[in-house]
């Protein structure tokens, strides 16, 4: 997180609701727990690292294999996005 935000805020739905109730616009990425509650909050989709695997795999290394294919490092996977 700190690595697209310069705060970091450690609090429950409704102390969240009433810090925003008076922002002009509140951004963030989508976080299930939260965007449950009604909150005044643009949603964004979270940050990707691997690409969508298109097939269902029967294992994690199966699915290992296709998310990563032609990718020799992890600087290789962050490359694509």
């Amino acid at each position: 997180m700190a690595c697209t935000t310069t705060e970091q805020w450690w609090i429950d739905a409704r102390t969240l609701g009433q810090a925003i109730s008076q922002a002009r616009s509140a951004h963030a990425l989508h976080d299930p727990h939260i965007a449950r509650h009604d909150l005044p909050i643009d949603w964004h989709p979270p940050v990707r690292l691997f690409p969508p695997v298109q097939r269902q795999c029967n294992s994690f290394s199966a699915w290992w294999k296709l998310a990563t294919q032609r990718k020799a490092h992890a600087r290789d996977l962050l490359s694509e996005w």
